[in-house]
């Protein structure tokens, strides 16, 4: 439990530093973090008892399952609509 609990920590560290503050200056940086922890901070607050609704709703995850898929569908559909940035651009990270 304690090394999956670790790696949450790192990857949700990770995408958080690497996708918020790599698009801003470093003015803003801080804020759109602490902006950014406190939505995760929400939702996660929301999460539980709303796994724990739906499971005492349906008595199973099946429903569960169903709106996390509509949940990525939106998010996938979400993406593709996302402009193309142009190679060159300022906020680009370095190719390796």
């Amino acid at each position: 439990m304690a090394v999956a609990t670790g790696m949450l920590l790192l990857v949700s560290a990770e995408i958080l530093i690497t996708s918020s503050s790599a698009s801003t200056s470093p003015a803003t940086g801080n804020r759109v973090l602490a902006i950014s922890y406190l939505g995760s901070l929400g939702v996660s607050a929301v999460a539980v008892p709303g796994i724990g609704f739906l499971y005492e709703r349906t008595g199973g995850f099946t429903w569960m399952f169903a709106l996390l898929s509509l949940c990525a569908a939106a998010a996938l559909v979400a993406a593709t609509w996302l402009p193309a940035r142009p190679a060159g651009s300022p906020n680009e990270p370095p190719r390796v």
